[in-house]
């Protein structure tokens, strides 16, 4: 167990190279991929209108 503990912090005290892909963590560690980022909003219909808002109807 000490060499692995050894080996464990070794191999995280030196990454390996750039040109190597990332190591995949360790089996006791619960991996969960990074959230996809959120879509764009939608762009606003032509005419410069949002109609998203309610629009306000004035009378008189």
């Amino acid at each position: 167990s000490v060499f692995f503990l050894f080996f464990f912090f070794f191999f995280y005290k030196h990454p390996p190279p750039p040109s190597l892909p990332p190591p995949p963590p360790p089996f006791f560690f619960l991996y969960k991929p990074p959230p996809p980022p959120p879509p764009p909003p939608p762009p606003p219909p032509r005419g410069g209108r949002d109609f998203s808002r309610p629009a306000v109807i004035l009378e008189g």
